[in-house]
């Protein structure tokens, strides 16, 4: 019974770094990043506080490129359900902030990367 429970534990710590890194949905043919349903994301002040929290990995990550900025985004209309959301400008800027966020503990709530 403990194994099933460690087992269940390792599964559920996987699922939510997945979700917190934003995990590339390319893997299965997507092409762009999971976010999950809207129901499951926090409020936009939870993420703006997320954000604020995680200061050092901010600067990190806007360290990556010129065009690297970061917001609360909303992929939700007209509800308050917020994601981090990582801006960049180019595949290198994508790829070290993938490199970054694959390195670190996250915000503690759901990112993504979009590309412009």
């Amino acid at each position: 019974m403990l194994i099933v429970a460690a087992v269940a534990l390792v599964c559920a710590i996987a699922a939510i770094t997945f979700v917190v890194t934003g995990f590339p949905q390319s893997l299965f043919g997507g092409g762009k990043y999971a976010i999950p349903p809207c129901e499951q994301l926090p409020s936009r002040a939870a993420v703006t506080q997320a954000i604020a929290r995680n200061a050092k990995l901010t600067d990190q990550l806007t360290r990556a490129g010129s065009g690297v900025r970061i917001d609360a985004g909303s992929p939700c209309s007209g509800q308050d359900k917020s994601i981090v959301t990582v801006h960049v400008t180019s595949d290198a800027e994508e790829n070290a902030v993938n490199d970054i966020l694959g390195k670190s503990e996250g915000f503690g709530v759901p990112a993504t990367i979009e590309k412009s």
